[in-house]
């Protein structure tokens, strides 16, 4: 699976999943936000997706809590049609 929703220009955030991915990994590229802060959100919005699972590697620049989640919604949709895809050619997903 090789699965990009975003972008890292200024005010959005980048989701990449990909088979290589070994446990969350979030990248802060706004060194004035705290990274707990971020880490708390996207984590939060990862979870409610139930895309955690899927160990994306996350770039946060600056995006708001409607961004995280829209672009945590739409790899949502894009990993599950990616998983259809999988099992109905033999194959699994984590």
């Amino acid at each position: 699976m090789n699965i990009m929703v975003g972008s890292i220009e200024s005010s959005d955030l980048l989701l990449e999943f990909t088979d290589q991915n070994q446990g969350v990994y979030i990248s802060n590229l706004v060194p004035e936000i705290d990274n707990e802060l971020i880490e708390q959100v996207v984590i939060s919005f990862l979870k409610e997706f139930n895309l955690v699972r899927f160990n994306p590697k996350v770039y946060y620049n600056g995006a708001n809590q409607w961004v995280i989640k829209g672009r945590c919604e739409a790899a949502a949709l894009l990993v599950a049609a990616a998983t259809a895809i999988k099992e109905e050619e033999g194959g699994t997903i984590r």
